[in-house]
């Protein structure tokens, strides 16, 4: 039975949306850091990912939407810029581990245990770092150094609210919203 990949995650809207976009810009245009700003789906927070059967997808976005009926629209903060070492660096903005946040992730997870597998490396309540990715597979690392410079005047502390919940599906190229339920 075919798979498909599955990210569950917040769209993120208002100025620090404007932010990031002129962030990727200046990565895409100055730095050839693309990957991201070209998929259509920056920037997001993800509270999930994973696979599910492609028979089960409908059964998913149903019981998601089920899970997500009261669920009422809250405030998020961001703390700043993040970034991931290594030889494919990651740059992300970070966002608090709100109550509110937890608790979404939670009951999401939950609702869906038997409808998909989860990935593990990125789920768990240890590991999971709310945050939403800027860059990332052709971040270059000699240039770190440069990047902080260029975007250390853009604004990435700010609060902005959790409205929707969308899914994202995606594989090793694209990316693509394809399901969004309003809070």
């Amino acid at each position: 039975m075919k798979k498909i990949n599955v990210g569950i995650c917040i769209s993120v809207e208002g100025k620090i949306k404007d932010e990031t976009l002129k962030a990727c810009k200046i990565l895409k245009d100055e730095f050839n850091a693309r990957y991201i700003c070209e998929t259509g789906t920056c920037p997001h927070l993800t509270l999930s990912i994973g696979q599910c059967y492609k028979k089960d997808y409908e059964k998913l976005c149903t019981t998601l939407k089920n899970t997500l009926e009261h669920t009422k629209k809250f405030k998020l903060k961001s703390s700043g810029l993040g970034i991931f070492l290594s030889d494919s660096p990651v740059l992300y903005i970070r966002y608090l581990r709100s109550k509110k946040l937890l608790s979404l992730k939670k009951s999401i997870d939950e609702s869906l245990k038997d409808i998909w597998l989860p990935d593990k490396q990125y789920n768990s309540e240890e590991v999971w770092l709310p945050k939403s990715t800027i860059a990332f597979r052709d971040m270059p690392i000699n240039k770190i150094t440069s990047i902080a410079n260029k975007l250390k005047n853009k604004s990435f502390v700010k609060e902005v609210y959790a409205n929707n919940v969308s899914i994202i599906l995606f594989d090793e190229n694209n990316e693509k919203y394809d399901f969004k339920i309003k809070l």
